[in-house]
């Protein structure tokens, strides 16, 4: 095997520099043999291979390959000692064009000569494909599978008189920068290099729009003839503002932040909004600060943080519980500090409805307990109205021991039961 295998490798990696139109790649990984007797004397090995490539069309490559070969001996082999081979030839490979392709596909094809105390002839046929996870990297990542077929022409006297078969199949990686397509803004099919329009569509070879001999002079094609148009030489932006006077408009309301980032490009606001209106300064602008006129945290919504109660999607969630006199309706002072901050959190989200709901452990009677927990969320929703709190906005439900969070059978557990929940609910 050490005077007969062919420099053909099971390639697990495989990387490529180069400027186009030529390159270099180097393979490294195991390698093994397929046929008979080598399969029987030789394990698997290590092997590379340098290739120098030479792109000749989008579609097509030249390739200049050296490589060298090391098998480590199985048990019992009569061969004694590693085989090892070097080997030199050229190849030629068949791909889809790289450009704005993130898979490609190929097949290629080689010639080698391996040099193991002769020359012998190698046919190397090989597929695979290569993908780009990242756009802006010429960085491409395959599998492959490669089939080596080394002839002996003669018989010889000893191992050398047999043919080899190796076959390889591995993982890709190469470096192979592709040309990007051509800047093209309007979209005309001119790119943007040589179009004389590049914000208005038009046709080749300049790109610009096409008019009548006959018609008035229109130097920079935008439709707005040259004698009523005060910007000759550029043309309109044609955003539906100001587009008469055939000068573009890059910030049509004026506010500081171009149109081509501005959120709201057609009312003024600051830059730390988006170029959105924000009549509280936080920098949520107000067509999404869910309160627009308390300054907040982007994080928030843009509402104010508060200690004890947290807005989320699906609640008003509560820090602390609201107490009450034992099994009554009252509402003890020392919950006023709490309720305080939920009428602040409804005041700073005027848009925002809720339901008040009322829940108790499971001691006494079904009938009692849902009298109870309906009598308290009314309580609640009563203060929350005393409060200025807009009645439209909220609605009472008790639920008695119907929803508990916890086991009833222990303190710990009625204790957790027992609560006033704030669900956000559509307004009517």
């Amino acid at each position: 095997m050490r005077r007969l295998l062919p420099a053909l490798l099971l390639s697990v990696g495989a990387v490529t520099v180069h400027a186009e139109p030529f390159g270099a790649r180097l393979d490294l990984g195991p390698a093994f043999a397929v046929s008979q007797p080598q399969s029987r004397y030789f394990s698997v090995g290590f092997g590379t291979q340098a290739s120098g490539i030479w792109q000749v069309l989008p579609f097509f490559d030249l390739e200049a390959q050296l490589a060298y070969t090391v098998l480590t001996p199985a048990a019992n082999s009569p061969v004694g000692g590693a085989g090892s081979v070097l080997g030199f030839g050229a190849g030629a490979r068949v791909k889809r064009p790289m450009r704005g392709a993130l898979v490609v596909p190929w097949l290629d094809v080689g010639l080698q000569l391996a040099m193991t105390g002769g020359p012998k002839l190698g046919l190397v046929p090989s597929a695979g494909a290569l993908f780009r996870f990242n756009e802006s990297m010429p960085i491409w990542f395959g599998v492959h599978v490669r089939l080596q077929q080394v002839f002996q022409f003669g018989a010889l006297p000893d191992f050398d008189s047999y043919h080899a078969s190796l076959l390889g199949i591995g993982l890709s990686a190469e470096f192979f920068p592709t040309q990007a397509e051509p800047a093209d803004r309007d979209g005309d099919g001119v790119s943007d290099e040589t179009d004389a329009c590049p914000d208005a569509a038009g046709t080749e070879p300049d790109g610009c729009a096409s008019k009548s001999a006959d018609g008035p002079p229109d130097r920079d094609r935008d439709g707005v003839p040259d004698a009523d148009d005060r910007c000759a030489s550029e043309p309109e932006d044609k955003d539906g503002f100001q587009d008469d006077d055939g000068c573009p408009d890059p910030d049509d309301d004026a506010d500081g932040v171009p149109d081509a980032r501005d959120g709201c490009p057609k009312e003024k606001g600051p830059d730390s909004a988006g170029g959105c209106p924000d009549r509280d300064g936080d920098g949520v602008g107000d067509r999404v600060d869910a309160c627009p006129d308390k300054f907040g945290k982007k994080d928030d919504g843009g509402c104010p943080t508060y200690r004890e109660v947290v807005v989320t999607s699906k609640k008003i969630e509560i820090k602390q519980k609201i107490h009450f006199a034992f099994g009554k309706t009252t509402i003890l002072p020392k919950s006023d500090p709490l309720l305080a901050e939920v009428v602040q959190a409804l005041q700073d989200r005027p848009s925002l409805c809720v339901r008040v709901e009322g829940h108790t452990d499971s001691k006494g009677s079904a009938a009692e307990n849902l009298k109870l927990s309906s009598g308290r969320s009314q309580a609640v929703v009563d203060h929350l109205i005393s409060k200025g709190i807009e009645s439209k906005r909220l609605v009472a439900k008790g639920y008695g021991s119907e929803l508990p969070l916890d086991d009833n059978s222990t303190p710990e557990g009625r204790e957790l039961n027992r609560r006033v929940e704030f669900v956000i609910i559509p307004c009517e």
